[in-house]
């Protein structure tokens, strides 16, 4: 029974390297970015004040409205979720393609799980700058955005290739974004569920991949590794000039409105970044390999 179950936990510890390795850079830079975050953002006096004064920036441009805040708050309801799940299974059984709807599901989970588990067990967030307008709670990576985004790119490996595959999570990005605005999030919290439901979902491209063997070519992953290195860019030198300036610029809330706005621009812009090259990966199928060597013997 030992052996069986050793043997069982070999074979399946092999497969997943053979899943992770052809992804292993993009889940590299996802991970680099996540801790890059945390450290600078969260573990950083300067880092902590600069988001409170983008969240406290964003009160003193406009009121939060009544009707924005609950239609946020259903849409993030702890059972929707696993409606999401049950809506893409359906939509891939619909379209002949269940075994893709189950893997999107799956990996719909998988990136809700993380975010839960890093926000509660792994990122904690030392009470640096105490400010009762702002709170001081754990939220770093989003639960909402990473729901929003992982539902957005499930829908889109399920559905035929159209404009909606792109739509989708720029819709998802720009209700992500809507959460600095409303103050459930700050700006490293959106970031950093982008960087979790990006690295899952070319895991799961990744493990539908396998399912062709290797008589396929190699998908190329480097754009999603730039992107995601371009969102680390977008996002973390601002973050990393205002921590090693020699003073620092914010005087209170003074700036506030400025760097709300500095702060959702580049939230935005690194999370378009990062989510980009995803839609054409989720929805392009295997290339035989077979086909090349065909050609090329013909040659």
């Amino acid at each position: 029974m030992t052996a069986c179950l050793c043997s069982a936990a070999r074979s399946l510890a092999r497969r997943a390297a053979a899943t992770v390795r052809p992804v292993c850079g993009v889940l590299g830079v996802a991970a680099g970015l996540l801790a890059t975050l945390y450290a600078l953002a969260v573990c950083t006096t300067r880092g902590q004040f600069t988001e409170d004064a983008a969240v406290l920036g964003s009160d003193s441009l406009h009121p939060d409205p009544l009707w924005a805040q609950s239609a946020l708050a259903a849409i993030a309801a702890d059972s929707s979720l696993f409606i999401a799940m049950a809506a893409v299974v359906l939509l891939g059984w619909r379209q002949r393609r269940f075994t893709v709807g189950a893997v999107a599901a799956a990996t719909m989970l998988a990136a809700n799980i993380t975010t839960q588990v890093l926000k509660n067990l792994v990122f904690v967030r030392p009470d640096l700058v105490v400010n009762p307008e702002v709170g001081t709670g754990n939220s770093l990576p989003s639960g909402t955005v990473t729901f929003l985004l992982s539902t957005a790119l499930g829908l889109v490996m399920v559905l035929p290739r159209s404009p909606a595959s792109f739509l989708l999570p720029g819709a998802a990005i720009a209700v992500g974004c809507a959460t600095i605005t409303l103050n459930w999030h700050r700006p490293a919290d959106v970031l950093a569920g982008v960087a979790v439901v990006v690295g899952w979902f070319v895991i799961a491209r990744s493990t539908l991949d396998r399912r062709y063997g290797p008589g396929h070519t190699v998908r190329d992953w480097r754009p999603a590794a730039i992107g995601l290195t371009g969102c680390g860019a977008v996002s973390l030198l601002p973050l990393a000039a205002v921590i090693i300036a020699p003073t620092f610029p914010l005087g209170g809330t003074a700036h506030g409105s400025l760097v709300y706005v500095f702060g959702l621009v580049v939230v935005a812009v690194g999370s378009v970044l990062a989510v980009a090259p995803l839609p054409a990966l989720m929805t392009s199928e295997p290339i035989p390999a077979v086909r090349h060597h065909a050609v090329a013997s013909a040659l």
